[in-house]
């Protein structure tokens, strides 16, 4: 125990003296500058980086070079296989396009990259369904899988999930199909940090300094965002501590999720204690490591119609939901579009959105992985969390108190 003691003690005076010389020398190394924070990075902006460095004929004039690296690091069981030697020999004439249409099942979705090439032989074509906030649509995969095959006539096709997350939900393909793809080597699954490899490939064979910076900036944005590594400085000096204490280190990692479950439970304290004070209370209280977690606040005694509250998307804590929702199917429709209106309307500068059962909601916190976040248990601790969470379910119940839909929204249905 000891060891383990001295072991974090050391690492918090790293990281002390770590964040002491950023603010002495902050002017000359502008360690928080990153041409990222100008990018679009939405799933529309991604997909678009990403399909500019695969196009063979893109302004990094790399030709195919990236192309090829993606296929030999990320798609490697397709660039081996003996079926796509024709496609891997002709890499010069593939065609990179975003948002292409689904044009030949009729479905009219949009594959966010697609990658065709003709060879004497065969038509060769692969889907890239970019995943990188979002959750899966219904049927989406089983859609875009339906048109490779037909583009291709059942021969050389691909899907590519990628996503940080788990695997696709049966609510966009059904297990047994998505076994088969990759049996028959037709899916691959593969995550943004997964990419790291191809980009540092990438850099290190460029050409030109200024492309070679921006895929830099890239792999810095990718970890950041989908690893939770904030600061290179940061994860080396703490790689070097746990490399010269791996002991101590496991025993660290062995009691981590304990550690995490106290501080979940310190943010239920904190909520139960805020609700109790408002006559709100809090039920369904679950932030285990799962899809579809959360908890869930009711403005009135019991659960009514719709609700208030926070839901994980992702398995693993993954892109939190604050929000309110309908809780059951026959819960008034007109109420229901009332509330989204008035809602969308009051929030506008909050950037909310509203889908099929929620009437709103935005992200929670600027976080969207919490395992891997360093700054999220400092905010439970500190009580940011709580107070957003509290917060915003006051404005909401403001909001339907002064357009009298307080008492429509908390009217439980007979079933």
């Amino acid at each position: 125990m000891e060891n383990v003691e001295q072991f974090l003690q050391n690492i918090g005076a790293r990281l002390q003296a770590l964040e002491a010389a950023r603010n002495l020398y902050s002017e000359q190394l502008a360690p928080d500058f990153t041409t990222f924070n100008y990018v679009d990075t939405s799933e529309l902006g991604l997909s678009r980086i990403i399909a500019d460095l695969l196009n063979t004929k893109g302004s990094h004039a790399q030709k195919n070079l990236f192309l090829k690296l993606f296929m030999e690091r990320c798609l490697t069981a397709l660039a081996e296989n003996q079926a796509w030697q024709p496609f891997m020999a002709n890499l010069d004439k593939a065609q990179i396009r975003t948002e292409e249409t689904t044009w030949a099942i009729q479905s009219r979705r949009r594959m966010d990259i697609y990658i065709s090439c003709q060879t004497e032989g065969n038509f060769y074509c692969i889907c890239i369904e970019n995943k990188p906030y979002g959750w899966d649509q219904k049927d989406q995969l089983s859609d875009y899988a339906r048109e490779l095959e037909a583009r291709s006539h059942g021969e050389c096709s691909h899907l590519v999930y990628l996503c940080e997350a788990g695997k696709p939900s049966e609510f966009s393909v059904k297990a047994d199909d998505l076994k088969e793809w990759q049996e028959n080597n037709r899916f691959s699954h593969v995550r943004f940090s997964d990419l790291i490899g191809w980009l540092k490939a990438c850099k290190a064979e460029c050409q030109n300094s200024s492309v070679s910076e921006f895929i830099n900036q890239f792999i810095k944005f990718i970890q950041s965002r989908f690893m939770g590594v904030s600061d290179m400085s940061v994860s080396n000096e703490i790689g070097e501590l746990v490399f010269k204490n791996m002991s101590s280190a496991v025993s660290v990692q062995n009691n981590l999720e304990a550690a995490k479950e106290r501080y979940f439970m310190l943010l239920k304290l904190q909520i139960e204690q805020e609700c109790q004070a408002r006559g709100w209370k809090l039920y369904d209280f679950d932030f285990h490591d799962s899809a579809w977690s959360g908890m869930t606040i009711g403005f009135t005694s019991e659960k009514a119609d719709f609700s208030y509250g926070v839901e994980f998307q992702k398995a693993g804590r993954r892109l939190p939901l604050i929000g309110a929702w309908r809780n059951h199917r026959n819960a008034s429709e007109e109420t229901f579009q009332i509330v989204k209106e008035a809602c969308l309307n009051k929030f506008a500068s909050k950037r909310v959105k509203s889908s099929q059962n929620w009437m709103c909601y935005m992200n929670l916190t600027s976080y969207d992985d919490w395992n891997t976040s360093t700054e999220i248990w400092e905010k439970i601790q500190s009580g940011e969390i709580c107070n957003e969470i509290i917060v915003f379910g006051e404005e909401l119940k403001d909001l339907l108190s002064q357009n009298n839909l307080f008492e429509a929204f908390n009217t439980k249905s007979t079933i």
